[in-house]
């Protein structure tokens, strides 16, 4: 029983509070309405009995329809925090989901853009590093290219077949006769050569030039001494006549290895820092090579003379032929400086020594004929075994015509000397065709007649040429 009185007090007031008038302000008027008119309206509210105009209500609810309106409105408010909340709670999720989503695509592109930049530089590294080669082996073909060259130009020479001249006239002088050369006036010369350098490794070359010098000359003869119209006869002769070289050549073949260096690297190998670059444009070729050597000629002369055999008159007629044949080491170095970087000239100095061993072959025929009747024959031969000491010094300039073509000027100058080790010589003659007459006196006299038979050779040329360079 006192439950339920205690409910009804609990419950009364909220029964007698049914009523709600809601004004225009918003505020809430909780009541019970005792009164209205057409213009207020009277609410007993717990603060006590209220009048409020109409004209100040926005709306009435009578009973709990207001409170029923209210507890819809809060379970719809619930509701909607309720799917609002969750809604956000999945926007969240969905949000969070995104960022970890647009932070794995972040990731992934970093790490991607990451990998392209890092293949970028390696492709870049590799691209300067393949330019800096192309560069490197440019500057080295540059430098080392493959190039051919021909060159020719005039020449002026004492080569050897004047002094093995003068020698035939000494070394019959050991059978019975003598002949004397008194001109010494060389003749006009030219020379034609060509040549191509390869690159074998780095700034290390080979080389190869192939040379002839050719040369023309006139020269007088006069001749005496005693008569080889026989082997018993003290007769002697006196003439004189007027010859020419038909054929005077001189070729060599030179193989060179080489290395090139300019002197800055010289510098740094040395450990020493040159910083002008000037240094750059001096470089240094030292070669080691072989060199072959051929020397081809043929001289005639047509004298006549008294002789005292009969007493007569002669005429004869002497042609004779020289091939030697040499081989043997050579070294030296050139040295090539370009004064201005802006213009395409370069300078040259080469300097150059060779030691040959040579084998020289003569043969001399003389046909004499008597006005009494008689004809003779006579031969000599003579055989060298020398040794060829020389040195060569060339200065020269080149311009570059095109990329790839250049011309050049280039004075060469050339000293051999001539150390005879050996020689035989054979005198024969018609009227004593078996008897060789010199052979064994030359033989025995060798220590003294070699070094009689030493001489020098001398050639200088002008040359022009062409250089294409690949």
């Amino acid at each position: 029983m006192m439950r339920k009185l205690v409910f009804l007090a609990i419950l009364v007031p909220h029964l007698l509070l049914a009523d709600t008038v809601i004004l225009k302000s918003g505020q809430e008027v909780d009541g019970q309405i005792v009164n209205q008119s057409e213009t207020t309206i009277t609410i007993r509210t717990r603060q006590g009995v209220q009048t409020i105009g109409k004209g100040n209500v926005r709306r009435i609810f009578y009973g709990d329809a207001y409170r029923k309106q209210q507890d819809e409105l809060k379970r719809k408010r619930e509701e909607e925090q309720r799917r609002k909340e969750e809604e956000e709670k999945r926007k969240a999720e969905e949000e969070q989901k995104r960022l970890e989503e647009e932070k794995r695509l972040a990731e992934e592109e970093a790490k991607k853009q990451a990998e392209q930049e890092r293949l970028e530089q390696e492709r870049r590294e590799a691209e300067e590093k393949a330019r800096l080669e192309q560069e490197r082996l440019d500057a080295r073909d540059a430098r080392n290219p493959f190039a051919i060259w021909i060159f020719t130009g005039p020449a002026g020479a004492q080569l050897m077949p004047g002094n093995f001249r003068d020698n035939f006239s000494m070394l019959s002088l050991f059978g019975q006769e003598l002949a004397f050369f008194p001109n010494k006036t060389e003749g006009s010369g030219g020379v034609f050569g060509f040549g191509f350098a390869i690159p074998v490794w780095d700034m290390i070359f080979f080389e190869a030039e192939g040379m002839a010098t050719a040369q023309w000359q006139d020269f007088l003869a006069i001749e005496g001494g005693k008569d080889t119209v026989d082997s018993v006869s003290n007769a002697t002769r006196v003439g004189f006549g007027l010859g020419e070289y038909g054929r005077i050549v001189r070729s060599t073949g030179d193989f060179k290895m080489g290395y090139k260096i300019n002197v800055r690297e010289l510098a740094n190998l040395g450990g020493w820092s040159l910083e002008s670059p000037v240094y750059e444009r001096i470089e240094l070729e030292p070669v080691l090579g072989y060199r072959f050597r051929q020397h081809d000629s043929v001289f005639s002369y047509t004298s006549t003379g008294y002789s005292s055999f009969g007493p007569s008159f002669y005429l004869a007629n002497t042609a004779g032929s020289i091939f030697s044949r040499a081989k043997g080491p050579s070294w030296g170095f050139r040295l090539r400086y370009k004064p201005l970087p802006e213009y395409p000239i370069k300078l040259e100095l080469g300097l150059y020594a060779y030691s040959l061993t040579a084998d020289i072959e003569t043969n001399v025929d003389r046909n004499v004929l008597f006005n009494i009747g008689l004809y003779q024959l006579n031969e000599t031969d003579v055989s060298y075994k020398s040794i060829i000491e020389g040195s060569v010094v060339t200065l020269g300039a080149s311009y570059v015509v095109t990329e790839n073509i250049d011309v050049f000027v280039r004075i060469r100058g050339e000293t051999a000397e001539f150390k005879t080790e050996r020689v035989s010589v054979e005198n024969r003659n018609s009227a004593n065709p078996s008897s060789a007459q010199t052979s064994l006196g030359v033989f025995l006299l060798n220590p003294i007649v070699a070094p009689m038979l030493d001489t020098t050779e001398e050639v200088g040329s002008f040359e022009i040429g062409l250089v294409r360079r690949y």
